[in-house]
């Protein structure tokens, strides 16, 4: 279940920032299983890019998604990278805010 859902997220993740990259990969949809897969990485994709993650290098994702697979040596623990994405995650939310409510601060500053 663990390798069906990291697949689904690196196929998602794949899927939507390839474009950002411009480097796409012509893979098709041949057969029931290749259709799921690019509808996974489609939700995926739109749940990352709502969340503020729009960019992010895909052949990175996939090489960890391999080491993860093949069960090699990760580049960074597992229980770091949940920190780093949470970090992330944090700084993406407290600029969202901080772009939403501009208009607010520069009004309150004037009062």
């Amino acid at each position: 279940m663990k390798k069906i859902t990291l697949l689904l997220l690196v196929g998602s993740l794949l899927t939507t920032f390839s474009c950002q990259n411009k480097r796409t990969v012509d893979v098709g949809i041949r057969n029931r299983l290749d259709t799921i897969s690019y509808c996974i990485g489609i939700v995926y994709g739109q749940n990352l890019h709502g969340d503020g993650f729009d960019t992010i290098n895909p052949w990175v994702i996939a090489r960890a998604f391999d080491d993860l697979l093949d069960e090699k040596e990760l580049l960074i623990d597992k229980d770091r990278a949940k920190e780093i994405l949470l970090e992330q995650y944090a700084d993406v939310k407290e600029t969202q805010l901080l772009e939403k409510f501009e208009d607010v601060k520069i009004e309150g500053e004037e009062f």
